[in-house]
């Protein structure tokens, strides 16, 4: 990966790596408890395909962050078609700094980061004030990378998909 997109999307050889079906179906109803009218972040959106899917499923609105300002574009065009525009929303800049100008709590947060993402240990602690109390945060990850409880998290559970892994932790 090119150095000015280091931390900044998820891609892979300038490729979006988006979520498979089989971890999407599965995210999805495990999360399904969880969606109606619920507040969500989706970060390092990429497609959107994540959020999107939980806004579909029952999610009351959906905010994304995207790094890459090609892969934010793109998005921000498929958004623009949604009948639904005033759900969603779209954020432009490289995480965590840009987690500082999101505003509000979320009942549930994705995250998706580059596989080779170089700042893994600094995604919890900076998404932890974007959760309500009891809120969930998803990672999804690839499985040599740790994502282990932090303060003011407690990890729920852990799925795995070949090399990739879910992760689920709570807010205390």
């Amino acid at each position: 990966m090119g150095r000015k997109d280091r931390g900044r999307s998820r891609t892979v050889g300038g490729e979006v790596r988006p979520t498979t079906q089989k971890i999407l179906e599965s995210l999805t109803a495990i999360l399904l408890p969880r969606l109606e009218g619920a507040q969500v972040l989706d970060l390092f959106a990429g497609t959107g395909r994540v959020g999107l899917r939980l806004l579909e499923m029952g999610a009351e609105s959906v905010v994304f962050v995207e790094g890459n300002r090609r892969v934010a574009q793109t998005l921000r065009a498929v958004l623009r078609k949604l009948e639904c525009k005033d759900s969603v929303h779209l954020i432009n800049g490289c995480i965590p700094k840009v987690l500082e100008k999101v505003r509000g709590e979320f009942d549930i947060v994705v995250c998706d980061p580059p596989y080779d993402w170089e700042r893994p240990q600094t995604l919890l602690p900076a998404s932890l004030h974007l959760l309500k109390p009891a809120g969930l945060l998803v990672v999804e990850h690839h499985h040599k990378t740790p994502y282990e409880e932090s303060e003011g998290l407690e990890l729920l559970r852990r799925e795995k998909f070949g090399e990739t892994r879910l992760s689920f932790f709570e807010r205390k």
